[in-house]
């Protein structure tokens, strides 16, 4: 009994994932999605290294050369 509703439910996931593939515009809405996360990680990214630029280039400006 058990595996047969296995099986039922393995089935229905696969038609469900056939549906999925089988429209082309559902598969694509990920997309602006993922190229606005990726852009929102680059300027966070951005924003933390940007203070640590700043604080070396001063700490090494107000040094004595070496020579």
């Amino acid at each position: 009994m058990a595996i047969r509703k296995l099986k039922l439910a393995a089935l229905r996931e696969w038609e469900r994932l056939e549906r999925r593939i089988a429209v082309p515009g559902e598969l694509r809405q990920w997309r602006p999605l993922a190229r606005r996360s990726l852009v929102l990680a680059g300027k966070l990214g951005l924003l933390a290294v940007l203070p640590f630029f700043v604080l070396v280039r001063g700490s090494v400006s107000g040094a004595r050369s070496w020579s």
